[in-house]
């Protein structure tokens, strides 16, 4: 599986790299740090997934969201993000988002929302079931 990882705070960006590319069949093509270099990216490379913060300069991660989900409706996208309230969520997901994880999730988490991804499943970390069931 391709991945890009967009996040504009680079200490995480490169954290969650070293989680996925811990994986065999996982590669992380490239990470970027806006939505702008996002769609470059996802235009230059064979990518299958996009884990997609939504704080992000230059086109936040719900604007990148809409523009691959237009132009690009089999791309999975999961977004990562410290936002936690209940009408991102929702909104994310209405977007086309096959998941929402918290930058707070663990290992386990973020490699099991790219398997789900990778089989069609809609996954939310533990800490965004919980506000979603409330």
């Amino acid at each position: 599986m391709n991945i890009i990882i967009a996040d504009d705070h680079k200490l995480i960006a490169k954290l969650f790299e070293k989680y996925l590319m811990s994986c065999s069949d996982i590669n992380v093509v490239d990470v970027v740090y806006n939505g702008i270099d996002v769609l470059r990216s996802v235009k230059a490379n064979d990518i299958d997934l996009v884990l997609c913060d939504i704080s992000m300069p230059i086109l936040d991660g719900m604007k990148t969201l809409k523009v691959l989900k237009e132009n690009y409706y089999d791309l999975k996208v999961i977004m990562l993000s410290i936002h936690h309230e209940k009408w991102i969520i929702k909104k994310a997901l209405k977007l086309g988002a096959c998941g929402y994880i918290s930058k707070e999730s663990k290992k386990e988490e973020v490699l099991e929302a790219v398997t789900n991804a990778s089989n069609d499943s809609i996954f939310l970390s533990n800490q965004i079931r919980e506000i979603m069931k409330n």
